[in-house]
């Protein structure tokens, strides 16, 4: 009876998987192709159709996770509300693959090039995004004088991406919508206007 060959986009996601489910539980280096193929129970030759090495497979990972993590555009009436969510989406984003962004930054040390900028990229959509709120914040004259656009994006990202981090290295339990509360007035306190007040109930 002969064989029958799974469509190969079915089979190259059946890869993937199985290799970021093999990369998370023991490291990137200590996983081979021959490891990846016997959980797929595909032959060698048959894994080398698909991918050339583990490391492309990486660069994949990667590369489905910044379609993953794409943040969705921020709602709201305000820019603190704005602002809120953005932290909120993007937290509850790093929550739900938080197993795949350890991996990720456990092996940054041998990313390849390809995989860097595609990271690097996927921070600059990211950061532009709170950049457009952060203007229409300075064009409506709610910045303070001395806070730049570019100042208040990196207080932003850099809280976010600070906490964030805290949490993976801790592997602590993460309520967004309180994480988000603390880091966005927090920006707020400092970026704002001395005439703007900080919101009680989340306006502005």
């Amino acid at each position: 009876m002969a064989r029958v060959r799974k469509d190969p986009h079915v089979r190259r996601n059946e890869i993937l998987d199985t290799a970021q489910t093999l990369f998370i539980e023991n490291g990137f280096m200590n996983v081979t192709v021959n490891d990846i193929a016997k959980k797929v129970g595909i032959a060698r030759t048959t894994f080398y159709e698909y991918y050339t090495d583990k490391t492309q497979i990486l660069v994949d990972m990667v590369d489905r996770a910044i379609t993953t993590f794409k943040i969705s555009l921020p709602q709201g009436d305000t820019i603190y509300q704005k602002l809120l969510h953005l932290a909120v989406d993007m937290l509850n984003k790093f929550d739900a693959n938080r197993e795949l962004y350890t991996l990720v930054f456990r092996e940054a040390p041998i990313l390849s090039d390809n995989i860097s900028e595609n990271l690097a990229k996927w921070r600059y959509d990211n950061a532009s995004i709170t950049r457009a709120m952060i203007t229409e914040a300075h064009h409506n004259q709610l910045l303070h004088n001395e806070v730049s656009i570019e100042d208040a994006v990196f207080i932003f990202t850099a809280l976010l991406g600070q906490r964030a981090g805290d949490i993976l290295i801790a592997d602590e339990e993460i309520d967004a919508e309180t994480e988000a509360q603390h880091i966005v007035k927090l920006v707020w306190r400092n970026i704002k206007a001395p005439t703007i007040n900080l919101p009680t109930e989340d306006t502005s």
